[in-house]
């Protein structure tokens, strides 16, 4: 194609021009008015010679014309995924595709959208995808855009930024969106209006909801109400569509508590996938409680009394005995006693609020009646922590705790016999693995002080952790009950808080020890744990068994179960992969044991509302002359080229704009006149007017 045109390449500045013109227009005015002869001779010379000056040349332009680009992008996100809202995407495509195959100089590009990672937290996204998909085509060929969506768009700018947003991105062409999906639909959803991030172990969190209905639903009853904590239903009610209702959630463990409110069908339902809504509540602990009694002062009581003063979420209640009852004297109780010992106030009273209770090189006396320590068995066994720490009066038949009613929960019995050699204590293999002394393998076992006694106890004293000398035990945990019990069997690590030898980890042995006692999930033997990655849900098991295989169960927030196998490691961790694409709670169990984990956002705005409905694209729409076209009503729309500031759809049709855009490929240029005809005409403009002046004289 080839298109022709006048263009200037002056050979002086245009005001320069200008001013000669100027002068010479003047001058052939004024030999005008004065009817000078050869006046039009130099008007002919004067001419050509601006003409010259101007640079007029005549350019022939090969051009090729280029096609015009329209995008069609199809809305991927989940909200896509009800109904047959992708099958009647994937044929409107097609529609698109075979429509614009039909029209000269026109490419259609089809462009699949991805669902976002954040999409559950941010919704859908389509307006950024659509600017990528422009990025490579020059806004002269941009035709326009289609959107095929349910019109659950939730970038789509603001009526008073459209038209802002859509100048770079369109350039003036037009955007429609292809709406797929069934006209009224209804949906029934929840959403969670209030929600602590935590709350304390023992107490109630006080969770409100929302049950909406769409307008087109009449209420006529309270909808049924499900409240799941960590997959598990523990609570149902009935909640009037519209008002707020407010559900108390027992926290009764430390960690995560995974809150599941849902609600029953309503009377017309798009989708069941908004009626759960989810809320995560972290338990913590108040003020650990904790009762230390020390039979008598010692170097090794105020390593114990520094570890839990130091910790500010420690409660601490400590009594030193400092005068056994058979001792004789005459000297007054109350003035030995800086205060009465409250012995059934603690024993008896007081003894289920406290958490952990420390025995500290106390030996068996009458002090603590038989029937107070079996109140703490009791305790015990009922969820209670015990932790004792043991001198020489354990390996004593007459004042060895062992022999009273606290033997029943202690792991390690005493044979009698105090050794007193040094030794360096030693993690067991048990203890390379177990979360509490783990940790400590990078600490340098080899080089750690020496201590120089240990109460030596009879084998099968519970799960050893640590032994001493001829591999006796040093260190045992066991559970009671529902409770736990500890037991270190010598009063010898202060010195390694002295730093003797060297030293070693007291404090977090001893920290490490008082968690697990307190139940912390990340201490524990056996341990689940589950996260979810880019739609897959990884599953890890860790044990301190040497044989860590295991079958788990998984159920999907559609509640479908499936069981799958871990693979087994060196390192007692078990591990598999399932795949995890829809949003919502994933539950994996293995016995009594669970681990929760919530993918996206079940509350976001992707979920909460899944009508089909363009609502949010109309202020879009109208900025950009385009309509929004119901598939299901109208069927396939017409596609047709218009120009641009026409009309961009019509009733049974909508158009792209057509811009007629092209390239230059090569350009040639003629000069206007040419050089010897513009030199021929100024010389004879010249010699006319020298011929005329020269006659008359």
């Amino acid at each position: 194609m080839n298109a022709a045109g006048l263009a200037f390449d002056p050979l002086l500045p245009w005001a320069v021009i200008a001013i000669l013109a100027a002068a010479a227009l003047l001058v052939f005015g004024y030999g005008l008015s004065r009817r000078a002869p050869g006046v039009w001779g130099r008007a002919l010379a004067f001419a050509m010679i601006a003409a010259t000056l101007a640079g007029p040349n005549l350019r022939v332009e090969e051009r090729r014309s280029e096609t015009d680009v329209a995008v069609a992008l199809i809305d991927g996100s989940s909200s896509m995924q009800t109904g047959n809202r992708q099958a009647d995407a994937a044929e409107a495509a097609k529609a698109l595709q075979k429509a614009a195959a039909k029209l000269d100089n026109l490419e259609l590009r089809i462009v699949q959208g991805q669902p976002d990672t954040n999409e559950a937290a941010n919704g859908t996204r389509m307006f950024q995808p659509l600017i990528d998909a422009f990025a490579d085509v020059p806004r002269n060929r941009r035709a326009g855009a289609f959107l095929i969506t349910d019109g659950q768009v939730h970038d789509a700018p603001l009526a008073r930024d459209a038209a802002a947003v859509l100048a770079p991105l369109l350039g003036g062409a037009p955007l429609h969106a292809l709406v797929v999906g069934e006209a009224n639909e209804g949906d029934r959803r929840i959403r969670i209006t209030a929600a602590p991030p935590f709350a304390l172990v023992g107490a109630e969190a006080d969770v409100r909801f929302v049950v909406e209905d769409d307008p087109i639903q009449p209420t006529r009853r309270p909808a049924e109400v499900t409240v799941h904590i960590d997959g598990i239903p523990v609570q149902r009610l009935r909640a009037w569509p519209g008002r707020e209702t407010a559900v108390l959630i027992p926290v009764d463990h430390a960690g995560k508590h995974a809150v599941e409110i849902s609600v029953e069908a309503g009377p017309k339902e798009v989708s069941l996938l908004n009626n759960k809504a989810l809320a995560e509540i972290a338990g913590i602990r108040d003020r650990l409680r904790v009762l230390m009694v020390s039979g008598q002062p010692h170097a090794g009581e105020r390593v114990w009394r520094n570890l839990l003063k130091s910790d500010p979420a420690v409660d601490l209640v400590h009594f030193t005995i400092l005068r056994s009852p058979e001792k004789v004297d005459y000297t007054s109780t109350r003035e030995l006693a800086l205060i009465a010992f409250p012995i059934r106030e603690l024993f008896e009273r007081k003894l289920p609020e406290f958490d952990l209770i420390l025995f500290d090189r106390y030996p068996r006396r009458d002090l603590i009646p038989p029937s107070y320590l079996a109140n703490i068995v009791e305790h015990v066994r009922n969820g209670g922590a015990l932790l004792e720490a043991s001198d020489s009066a354990y390996a004593n038949p007459n004042t060895s705790l062992a022999e009273s009613a606290l033997g029943a929960a202690l792991p390690g019995l005493p044979t009698g016999r105090v050794l007193t050699s040094a030794f360096r204590p030693t993690l067991t293999d048990l203890g390379r693995r177990h979360p509490i002394t783990a940790p400590l393998t990078g600490k340098d076992p080899e080089n750690w002080g020496r201590w120089l006694r240990q109460i030596e106890v009879a084998p099968g004293a519970g799960t050893v952790l640590m032994t001493g000398i001829d591999e006796s035990p040093l260190i045992s945990l066991a559970k009671f009950g529902e409770g736990r019990v500890a037991q270190v069997y010598s009063d010898q690590i202060w010195l390694w808080a002295r730093g003797y030898e060297g030293g070693g980890p007291h404090g977090e042995l001893l920290r490490r020890l008082a968690h697990w006692l307190m139940r912390e999930p990340e201490l524990e033997e056996i341990r689940l744990n589950a996260a979810i990655a880019d739609d897959v849900l990884a599953i890890e098991r860790f044990t301190v068994d040497a044989d860590a295989t295991a079958t788990v169960e998984i159920t999907a927030p559609d509640g479908t179960v499936t069981q799958l196998a871990l693979e087994a490691e060196e390192d007692g961790r078990a591990r598999a992969e399932a795949p995890a694409a829809s949003l919502g709670l994933y539950r994996v169990t293995e016995g009594a044991r669970a681990a929760i984990v919530v993918k996206g956002d079940p509350n976001g705005p992707e979920a909460q509302d899944l009508r089909a409905d363009p609502a949010r694209l109309l202020p879009v729409l109208s900025a950009a002359k385009g309509a929004a076209w119901r598939l299901t009503d109208k069927g396939q729309p017409q596609i047709r080229m218009i120009r641009q500031g026409r009309a961009a759809h019509g009733r049974s049709w909508i158009g792209l704009q057509e811009n007629r855009a092209f390239s230059v490929e090569s350009v040639r240029a003629a000069n206007l006149p040419p050089a010897w005809l513009a030199l021929l005409l100024i010389l004879a403009g010249l010699g006319w007017s020298w011929y005329r002046e020269s006659r008359l004289n």
